[in-house]
């Protein structure tokens, strides 16, 4: 009996990952619909070997939690994409506000806002 339970409890932990879902943001994409505990990605194309590169000016902490920022060169021609992902941990309107920032003068040169609607 006790075996039935760990494999029941192993079987609810693997489907509860399997259903988790990615929702893809990008400069085309600003807004879109998940639910609790699924992954947003926003993937931005940057070059940060010039000292551009996108970063989060605000979000709705509330609603969304970081996991991860990560960069990806583009083996073709320059650049390449810059991604960072939140977790949705609370239903409701979350805002996203990523900005792209040249360290050469110290600022954003432009921002770019995204909206997702969390469900449970």
């Amino acid at each position: 009996m006790k075996i039935l339970n760990i494999a029941a409890l192993s079987f609810a932990a693997l489907f509860a990952c399997a259903c988790a879902s990615r929702v893809d943001l990008n400069s085309e994409t600003s807004s879109a619909s998940c639910s609790v505990g699924d992954t947003v990605a926003v993937t931005l194309p940057s070059n940060p070997e010039t000292g551009a590169d996108w970063s989060i000016v605000s979000y709705s902490d509330g609603f969304l939690k970081i996991l991860t920022r990560s960069y990806s060169p583009n083996h073709f021609s320059e650049g390449g994409d810059t991604k960072i992902s939140f977790e949705a941990v609370k239903a409701g309107e979350a805002k996203i506000k990523l900005g792209y920032y040249k360290s050469s003068i110290g600022v954003y040169t432009e921002t770019l806002d995204f909206a997702v609607k969390i469900g449970d």
